[in-house]
């Protein structure tokens, strides 16, 4: 019976050797405690979840606005020579805090073995033991918690981005055809000169040939000669050239002389800024004649959707 009791009080509490990829505690609360409060007090701690500690260092405080750094400093790169490292100021390569963590896990658990070993040899054991010695149980635990709460940093942070990434695509659908289709592009800043946009909407290639590259566009695999061609068109029969838009300004600006003559009025000698006609004037003249999403050309009956035309390869 004694020797059956000293055995369990030399047992250690039930440990897990993984956590968990989203940073969560890997142990139920109250079953250890030692990483209970370890846990708390890095999450306390930490610049990532605590506004205050944020606020009282400099090199801290924009750590929620560059997230990608802030994400590279936790995980480091993910391939290559320096994987598992970022690039600190100096350009000096650092392990990253995740990477870094985990080898100060894994060097306990070596030491455990050396240690397991050791007590055979010292004729302290008959065999390697499974239960860890106080001071490096309480050590890994500790080591644990912190790289459990690494690991919620990252998971946090990474949330963070998709995010952005989410407003980011919501704003940039709210800009698709703005104005309806009136040919304006976007090229690329390197010097292949091509398209990455049109009106808003993304272009992609087939071979040499651009085409409409999104699914909610009801222009979605026009190519972009075809697309060009009719918002040309549409715009000469909605008046929205330049030209028309000017001489439609003229026909205002004449009518309101008319009107404060008629009204023994002193007639306008300079255009009001409602009737200045520019590129970034249109949405203005859209709106002021009366043209909606309703009133967008339909598809072209002589334009294919890339897919079905035959192009060779450049």
């Amino acid at each position: 019976m004694e020797r059956t009791k000293s055995k369990r009080s030399l047992k250690n509490p039930a440990l897990k050797s993984k956590g968990h990829a989203d940073g969560s505690p890997r142990y139920k609360p109250g079953k250890n405690l030692v990483y209970d409060q370890a846990y708390q007090q890095a999450v306390d701690s930490s610049p990532i979840f605590n506004e205050k500690v944020r606020s009282n260092s400099i090199r801290d405080s924009g750590i929620l606005h560059n997230l990608k750094s802030t994400l590279l400093e936790l995980e480091g790169i993910e391939s290559g020579d320096n994987q598992g490292k970022y690039r600190a100021p100096y350009n000096e390569w650092k392990t990253a805090l995740i990477p870094l963590a985990k080898q100060e896990v894994a060097e306990l658990h070596q030491r455990f073995k050396e240690w397991s070993t050791q007590q055979v040899k010292e004729g302290k054991a008959l065999k390697p033991q499974k239960n860890w010695p106080p001071q490096l149980l309480e050590l890994r635990l500790k080591r644990e918690a912190l790289l459990d709460v690494r690991r919620k940093e990252a998971h946090y942070i990474k949330n963070l981005i998709e995010q952005k990434k989410a407003e980011k695509e919501k704003s940039r659908k709210a800009k698709i055809l703005e104005l309806g289709p009136m040919g304006k592009f976007t090229k690329r800043p390197e010097k292949d000169g091509r398209l990455t946009e049109i009106d808003g909407q993304k272009i992609s290639y087939a071979g040499a040939v651009p085409f409409i590259d999104e699914p909610i566009s009801p222009y979605y695999k026009m190519t972009v000669f075809d697309y060009r061609k009719m918002a040309e068109k549409w715009k000469e029969e909605k008046g929205l050239t330049m030209e028309q838009l000017r001489k439609k300004r003229d026909e205002i600006f004449k009518q309101k002389k008319m009107e404060a003559l008629l009204n023994d009025e002193q007639p306008p000698t300079n255009l009001s800024a409602d009737l200045v006609v520019t590129a970034s004037k249109l949405s203005h003249w859209i709106k002021r004649l009366g043209i909606t999403k309703n009133d967008w050309p339909s598809w072209p009956k002589n334009a294919k959707p890339i897919d079905e035309h035959s192009l060779e390869n450049s």
